[in-house]
């Protein structure tokens, strides 16, 4: 139940380009240091574990690769002028937040 509302915070905390990025980095880590503490997994000590960096080492070039396209920061900025917008009271629009 924590993890889920910890979750949702970060998506809403701004835009997915933010979140997203640690999300994906972090999820494998976390997942791997649960299984061995509270689960009691073995990690096989040998060659492959050698190995073990390079998918995170391919997954972080992946998502630093995604963050910085320029199809993304498109995206955002027709989201930007579709947004509604509100009047405040001194009759400047703002967009919602």
């Amino acid at each position: 139940m924590t993890s889920a509302w910890l979750l949702q915070n970060a998506y809403q905390a701004g835009p997915l380009t933010a979140s997203q990025p640690g999300i994906t980095l972090v999820d494998p880590i976390v997942s791997t240091l649960w299984g061995v503490v509270v689960f009691g997994e073995q990690i096989n000590h040998g060659t492959l574990l050698a190995l073990t960096p390079l998918p995170l080492l391919a997954i972080a070039a992946g998502v630093l690769a995604l963050s910085r396209s320029p199809v993304l920061h498109l995206t955002q900025t027709v989201e930007d002028r579709t947004r509604p917008r509100r009047k405040l009271a001194a009759g400047v629009a703002r967009a919602d937040s």
